[in-house]
């Protein structure tokens, strides 16, 4: 590189010597940026399935408020109180269950763990809407003791499949945390290594372009002074003789 460099001037010499630090600056700025998008990437994976976590949560925490109350008109036995309630515990809990398939389904393949959890909501969600009404007949026929049976074989189990599901997720969740942390951890390791060496890089292509620049110029001056002194000799030589 030396040689290359010497045939040049002392501009291009400059040029060539900053445009090589500018290289090397904008290839580590390159490769730090795509270490953040991985960690972006990374973070993102983490935010749905968390998502997806808490949707599935609310889907179970929905139900059981739905039990609870439906088990309280049941035990007045406020026919006209539990048909009214129906409709809005029916929509807040197709909605729960609306926006956990949504968060569960716009989850990569890789993230959705166990295939058995979008089945098991859409049975839980076809059978609130048929137990629903099966209760609401038996209310206004004065069933009450068959609305409490409905309550405990058909309702309850639904609660013990989402409190399955929740579990499900979490472990999903945990999985993916420990994955996530891990790779941040390795995207951290090479950040640390990328920035020093490219700075120690730089550096020395600072150091061997500013050498070969320093010797380009002085070695002239040293031929330039070393033939004028003996210059001076010789014309010192004919002066005395």
């Amino acid at each position: 590189m030396n040689l290359r460099v010497g045939r040049l001037n002392i501009g291009p010499r400059l040029v060539l010597g900053f445009g090589l630090i500018l290289a090397m600056m904008l290839v580590a700025d390159g490769v730090v940026l795509w270490q953040f998008r991985v960690v972006s990437s990374q973070a993102g994976r983490l935010r749905d399935i968390d998502e997806a976590r808490i949707a599935i949560l609310r889907v179970h925490t929905g139900l059981l408020a739905f039990h609870e109350r439906l088990d309280a008109l049941a035990d007045s036995e406020d026919a006209d109180g539990l048909v009214q309630e129906a409709g809005q515990l029916r929509a807040t809990v197709q909605d729960n269950v609306g926006r956990a398939m949504s968060a569960v389904a716009v989850l990569p393949v890789q993230l959705q763990g166990d295939p058995t959890i979008l089945p098991t909501l859409r049975v839980v969600q076809s059978t609130v809407q048929s137990q629903l009404n099966a209760i609401t007949t038996l209310a206004l026929a004065g069933d009450w003791s068959a609305v409490q049976l409905q309550l405990t074989n058909q309702i309850r189990p639904l609660e013990s499949l989402t409190s399955t599901l929740v579990e499900t997720v979490d472990q999903d969740v945990s999985v993916v945390q420990v994955q996530t942390a891990e790779n941040l951890r390795r995207v951290q390791q090479r950040v640390f290594l990328i920035v020093p060496l490219t700075a120690l890089f730089t550096l020395l292509i600072a150091a061997i372009m500013g050498l070969a620049i320093t010797r380009s110029i002085t070695q002239p001056l040293e031929r330039l002074v070393a033939g004028s002194g003996a210059g001076r000799l010789r014309a010192s030589g004919r002066d005395q003789g």
